[in-house]
């Protein structure tokens, strides 16, 4: 090799980007469906005391009863997080640059999702009380 050659740049793998953005799709999908039981516990509670106010130990007896769900949830939350920095380090590091920029993108916005969930099962309950 004389040095007029210039070595070729090593390819790097775009998995890191592919694996973050399955991993946060993956995530919202499990949260969403983990709020499922969580809002209809809640929708259950208001509807038996006519009241949208529910007090710390009302919201404890909610979540100890749906404890699975929101264990679920939990950990999808923390899964995303982690996915939307893995792909925030594969856009800048150019190891999957476009799946890595969508999830880090997902990841600030997909908490939307679970949240209107929440939301469409919650309002007719809501909506009868008041």
């Amino acid at each position: 090799m004389s040095f007029s050659e210039v070595p070729s740049k090593a390819t790097r793998s775009p998995l890191l980007g592919q694996g973050s953005l399955a991993l946060i799709i993956s995530a919202i999908a499990a949260a969403s469906f983990a709020m499922g039981p969580i809002a209809t516990a809640m929708g259950e509670y208001v509807k038996a005391t006519g009241s949208i106010q529910i007090s710390a130990s009302a919201a404890e007896l909610i979540a100890t009863s749906v404890s699975g769900s929101v264990s679920v949830f939990q950990f999808s939350s923390y899964a995303g997080i982690s996915a939307a920095l893995a792909g925030l380090v594969a856009a800048i590091t150019n190891r999957g640059r476009w799946p890595g920029a969508a999830a880090a993108i997902l990841g600030v916005v997909g908490p939307a999702f679970p949240i209107m969930v929440g939301v469409v099962i919650l309002m007719p309950i809501a909506q009868m009380i008041s």
